[in-house]
């Protein structure tokens, strides 16, 4: 009998690889998930890496990654995991877990993992590629395309650096020497950060910071971090936050929060045990300010904040940073409607995680 530990986000694809490997007789005896609030998945651990050596101390098997660990970070998670076990173990890449098991991504698919349907328009998918400025982003919708029907990995594109301002995309060309950036779906100040220091080695300033978080918790560490940050870096930008989410009408959501993912259910569908959230349109309350930079990463309503957005695009022309990774459909409704909505504007397209993750739709403003 083989022994197994899947490392990884708890998700659809691992269950799935659970059931794989245990059907070609591996026996599957933890996850390691430092996200997760699970304790255990169908009678199987899930345990944190810094409880690796207490729960894994006499394992001696195969060890599966299933998440790329090409740059640092992800590189230094994987030896941090490794060297917390004590005997030799054979260590699967997550491209050979996933070339081994692909298997496992088309049983993820047929139970409902929406990042890996094929249902989509394929026909309107083809024609925004005619939208993008540059070769590199037709190619990637090129192989999104491709990869929603074959699940092949070798069609998934390397993760790029500098997630919402990325070497190839004139993104800082575009922003003036003092800027106002509002930043949708904003989690805790690590994109400000990066933003503030990637932007201020180009000599800019940042001039005022709006931030919407809606989920409690985010917001009370976002507020906790900006103050801080008042006192020390930021002592004269101006900051608006604000506990609340956006869309195209004032309305109420359900947050479902899981550690550090969190994502906004229409209210309809009545989760009494969870949190509820506002939104607002924004164009109704934010007036007399250019906004020049806009990230949007607001689980999936990231088309419905564009429609709230409009007044704000037109008179502003920002710079827009746009997730589309959330629904197959965002990959060709948001293009869209920003070719509608954003005139005299170029579009580009950027992978900055696995599995088309972290997919950003970058509209820069011409002459800006």
């Amino acid at each position: 009998m083989k022994y197994a530990v899947i490392v990884g986000v708890i998700g659809k694809w691992r269950k799935m690889l659970k059931n794989v490997l245990e059907s070609k007789g591996t026996n599957v005896v933890c996850f390691i998930d430092n996200i997760t609030t699970e304790k255990e998945y169908q009678g199987i651990p899930i345990i944190k890496d810094y409880e690796i050596e207490e729960n894994l101390r006499d394992f001696a098997g195969e060890v599966y990654f299933t998440f790329p660990a090409e740059d640092e970070r992800r590189k230094n998670y994987v030896q941090k995991v490794l060297s917390k076990f004590k005997n030799t173990v054979t260590v699967y890449s997550y491209f050979e877990t996933y070339t081994i098991n692909r298997e496992a991504l088309f049983l993820a698919r047929k139970a409902g993992d929406s990042w890996l349907s094929e249902e989509f328009d394929e026909k309107r998918a083809n024609e925004v590629m005619n939208l993008f400025n540059d070769e590199k982003s037709r190619n990637i919708m090129q192989k999104w395309i491709e990869f929603r029907k074959e699940l092949d990995l070798l069609l998934i594109p390397y993760p790029e650096e500098n997630h919402y301002i990325p070497d190839d995309v004139p993104v800082i060309d575009s922003i003036p020497t003092t800027y106002n950036f509002m930043d949708l779906g904003a989690y805790d100040v690590d994109t400000l950060l990066f933003v503030f220091n990637r932007l201020r080695n180009f000599g800019k300033e940042l001039g005022c910071y709006i931030a919407l978080e809606p989920e409690g918790k985010n917001y009370s560490m976002l507020k906790e971090r900006i103050e801080k940050l008042k006192e020390t870096t930021m002592k004269s930008q101006k900051f608006l936050l604000l506990k609340t989410a956006c869309s195209d009408k004032y309305t109420v959501f359900s947050i479902f929060a899981e550690g550090q993912r969190s994502k906004l259910i229409d209210e309809q569908d009545d989760f009494e045990e969870l949190e509820r959230a506002y939104s607002v349109v924004l164009d109704d309350i934010i007036h007399n300010i250019r906004i020049d930079f806009v990230k949007m990463d607001v689980e999936g309503f990231e088309l419905p904040c564009l429609h709230g957005l409009k007044r704000i695009i037109n008179e502003s022309r920002p710079v827009l940073a746009v997730s589309i990774y959330h629904k197959p459909e965002d990959f060709y409704t948001i293009p869209e409607f920003l070719n509608e909505h954003c005139t005299d504007y170029d579009f580009y397209v950027r992978v900055h995680s696995t599995f088309f993750i972290d997919t950003v739709l970058y509209a820069v403003p011409r002459g800006r």
